[in-house]
């Protein structure tokens, strides 16, 4: 990667920017647009995607938050996925759980656990939500099937 010294420095800024516990949303909203004239110039580097993806997460904006995740898996090598999805995934829970608070939601809440499971059927708590979901939707049949998958999944943990 061939970073000018501008790009760099908005990047270590960024970055400060996420790991300060005094800053403001004024910084991070500098952030994400420094990000974003980044992003302008190195359209394939997944780390400008990343880092904004943080700022706006730190936001609680999870929707923007996951569209930079998402667009930051398209271009990122095999170590960086890792850590992508991660942060991928604890915006989808979030947003998730925000639909879950809302009445009349749990549609849009299922289909977010869902797709944050698609990622990594392994997180737990994304089952109980999704679960949770599903008996505000009235599915209790479906919600049952829900809760034994995750009982299944952890007994074989067991003896694995």
């Amino acid at each position: 990667m061939d970073l000018t010294t501008e790009v760099k420095a908005t990047f270590i800024l960024a970055q400060e920017v996420l790991t300060s516990d005094e800053s403001g949303v004024k910084h991070l909203e500098d952030a994400i647009i420094d990000l974003q004239s980044a992003i302008l110039k190195f359209k394939d580097e997944s780390i400008f995607y990343s880092a904004r993806g943080d700022c706006f997460k730190t936001l609680f904006d999870y929707k923007s938050a996951i569209s930079c995740y998402r667009t930051a898996l398209r271009f990122a090598d095999d170590d960086e996925k890792r850590k992508i999805r991660k942060n991928l995934c604890e915006s989808l829970m979030s947003l998730g759980l925000l639909y879950l608070k809302q009445p009349n939601f749990a549609e849009f809440a299922l289909g977010v656990f869902n797709g944050c499971l698609d990622l990594n059927p392994s997180l737990w708590r994304v089952w109980i939500y999704k679960t949770v979901a599903l008996v505000n939707q009235g599915s209790f049949g479906e919600a049952f099937q829900t809760i034994n998958r995750l009982c299944l999944m952890s007994y074989k943990k067991l003896f694995e």
